[in-house]
């Protein structure tokens, strides 16, 4: 599933995003941090701790793998 560019104002501490599933990592997932112009390749089985109150992200849908 993507989400759209967005912000979690509740989320006052970094958030665990862990990605499950088989998808070629090359070809979607990807994570979007918006305010810092990153687009980082997220490949199953990877977890990322996001500061999702005060970064605008979202992510890029996946392909299958």
């Amino acid at each position: 599933t993507a989400c759209f560019k967005h912000t979690d104002f509740l989320n006052l501490v970094r958030v665990a995003v862990t990605v499950f599933g088989d998808f070629d990592r090359i070809k979607g997932g990807h994570f979007v941090l918006w305010d810092l112009g990153l687009v980082v390749e997220f490949p199953p089985g990877s977890t990322i701790l996001s500061p999702s109150a005060v970064i605008a992200h979202s992510n890029v849908p996946v392909s299958k793998g």
